[in-house]
């Protein structure tokens, strides 16, 4: 965690709900973790689940959605982003690399 005072976020940024969060942008881990990995599908996956969290993130999610109800649709986005990720792999963290079609 850097040192010094931390700028305050604008106020439609995405940050995680954890104050105590060491990096504040939900997304980090997930696209640090896919820029690294060896399929390059996987990236791209990725890559369209935060780009699509920036344009309908704001939208509360359907009851019957990935997120629950309650939620926001950036939220069932990212769960939608760590269950790929979980499904190929956190090789950042020494994890096997996963099959993305098999």
């Amino acid at each position: 965690m850097p040192f010094g005072p931390r700028p305050t976020p604008h106020k439609d940024a995405l940050l995680s709900d954890d104050p105590k969060a060491a990096v504040p942008n939900p997304w980090f881990p997930i696209v640090e973790n896919a820029i690294v990995h060896p399929d390059e599908h996987f990236v791209k996956a990725q890559r369209a689940f935060v780009h699509y969290s920036t344009l309908y993130g704001s939208r509360e999610a359907q009851e019957d959605g990935v997120g629950g109800r309650g939620q926001t649709g950036w939220y069932a986005l990212r769960h939608c982003a760590a269950l790929t990720e979980k499904r190929l792999g956190r090789i950042k963290d020494g994890e096997e690399p996963g099959l993305f079609l098999g």
